[in-house]
């Protein structure tokens, strides 16, 4: 009996500049003729992490220009800008 795969479920950094519907549109194209064809896509868009230097603190981003929540400060050091990964696939 042949696998599928029935669903793949992915988290994207909010400041990973991906474009969901893109991203949406291209996993739909790669699916075809494969063991994918059909599945679902989960996307789960995710804050960045980012270290203050004004007030210690590790907080979390959802834009390129957004302050420190904590203090207001400007001066951050975001950890996780570009993360994107495969957080779970499910095969029938």
């Amino acid at each position: 009996m042949r696998k599928k795969v029935k669903s793949v479920w992915m988290e994207i950094s909010a400041l990973s500049c991906v474009e969901v519907s893109a991203l949406e549109f291209c996993f739909d194209i790669v699916c075809r003729d494969t063991i994918a064809q059909g599945c679902q896509l989960h996307i789960e868009v995710i804050p960045a992490k980012a270290w203050c230097w004004d007030c210690h603190q590790v907080v979390t981003v959802s834009t390129f220009n957004a302050g420190c929540p904590a203090c207001g400060s400007q001066n951050l050091r975001v950890e996780n800008d570009d993360a994107m990964r495969i957080k779970q696939i499910e095969i029938e």
